[in-house]
């Protein structure tokens, strides 16, 4: 399998109002601690809640990557349960939905 070209995670969503690093804009953005990257919407106040609802599903991109390959590692009989991979599923799922941002 190729390995991914992004950058991987896991990626956080932060309140900007709470962050002091390089923006000092409103709302919700993205980072990855590992890498230092940073990503934010280019402000726009009648598109803000729609990005912070995009933040949440970037933030679990990688979360539900790996997901969707433990998916079809069960289904094709290559390791792993279901019970495994219901949890994985389950819970990047709750990350995409800004239910969690671990």
């Amino acid at each position: 399998m190729n390995e991914p070209k992004w950058t991987k995670g896991p990626w956080y969503v932060f309140n900007h109002e709470d962050y002091t690093g390089p923006s000092d804009l409103p709302g919700l953005g993205v980072y990855s601690k590992e890498h230092g990257v940073v990503v934010h919407p280019a402000y726009e106040p009648e598109t803000s809640i729609e990005w912070d609802g995009d933040a949440y599903l970037i933030a679990a991109a990688p979360e539900l990557y790996d997901a969707l390959e433990n998916l079809l590692a069960v289904v094709n009989g290559e390791g792993g349960t279901k019970a495994d991979a219901r949890e994985i599923a389950s819970e990047a799922l709750a990350k995409a939905r800004g239910e969690t941002n671990e």
